[in-house]
């Protein structure tokens, strides 16, 4: 990869760009962007040192890999501006949630795409990014998509009608951690801690606690187990997460972001 443009240079854009540079992938200048905040272009400018760019036109003669990272509902007209500028030897990689490979190809009929799923610990370069690939894709082409992920965290490549459940899983995750926190936290203040010390207690706790589900390989319903003795304090507190339903909870509610990543991707299906 010689260069790398970049369609939004909000926050996940701007993550991905940053792991780029801070991995030595490339040097700022290889890097382009196209923005439409200013306030955004100034700071991409200003911090990062990329090169930002006034059209899409520009940004597809000069770089060769390209990685739109805009909003759902700016998709449509984003592609429609893009596809008459690139071609077979241009790689496009999505971000954008909800749009499936099948309306990648037909909204950039002339390129090679991959749909990728990050998420916002790829920040400190700890996400988690899924991709699928289109009908074109070389392999040269699935290093190239790990390399790029694999500079803000680990990589996994699924198969297209598995990104859904990605985006309720692990796309979509980060906010059930903090919402849990969050409850946690406000829970440890009411029995007596003060918020700095509940925020730090949960936060370290649900970080080892992660370090432990990702470094032992064990199941969590083990590691779980390890932790609840007998009609002890864990066990009580596990038995009112049960009698509140937490699983079934948890599953309407990754039920209900896979259905709206898929009502997403209906906005590009629309001729």
């Amino acid at each position: 990869m010689e260069r790398l443009g970049v369609i939004g240079g909000g926050m996940m854009g701007s993550a991905i760009i940053q792991g780029v540079i801070r991995n030595g992938l490339l040097q700022p200048e290889r890097i382009g962007v196209v923005e439409i905040n200013p306030e955004r272009v100034k700071t991409l400018r200003d911090t990062l040192g990329v090169r930002i760019y006034p059209s899409l036109k520009e940004l597809a003669e000069d770089n060769r890999v390209l990685l739109i990272a805009v909003k759902p509902q700016t998709m449509d007209k984003v592609c429609r501006d893009l596809a008459p500028m690139v071609g077979p030897d241009h790689l496009v990689l999505s971000i954008v949630a909800g749009v499936a490979v099948a309306g990648l190809e037909r909204l950039l009929p002339g390129a090679r795409v991959v749909r990728v799923m990050p998420n916002t610990p790829a920040r400190l370069n700890r996400g988690i990014s899924a991709y699928a690939t289109g009908n074109r894709i070389t392999p040269e082409d699935c290093n190239l998509t790990e390399t790029i992920f694999g500079a803000v965290g680990k990589v996994v490549r699924v198969a297209d009608e598995q990104m859904d459940a990605v985006t309720a899983t692990s796309g979509s995750g980060p906010a059930y951690v903090f919402r849990f926190a969050e409850a946690m936290i406000d829970a440890a203040v009411m029995l007596g801690l003060s918020r700095a010390q509940a925020r730090l207690l949960v936060a370290e706790t649900l970080a080892g606690a992660s370090e432990m589900l990702s470094q032992t390989g064990s199941e969590p319903a083990l590691l779980r187990h390890e932790v609840t003795s007998p009609g002890g304090t864990t066990a009580a507190a596990l038995y009112e997460l049960e009698k509140g339903a937490l699983s079934g909870i948890v599953i309407q509610a990754m039920e209900a972001a896979a259905k709206r990543s898929s009502q997403l991707g209906a906005l590009t299906e629309k001729p």
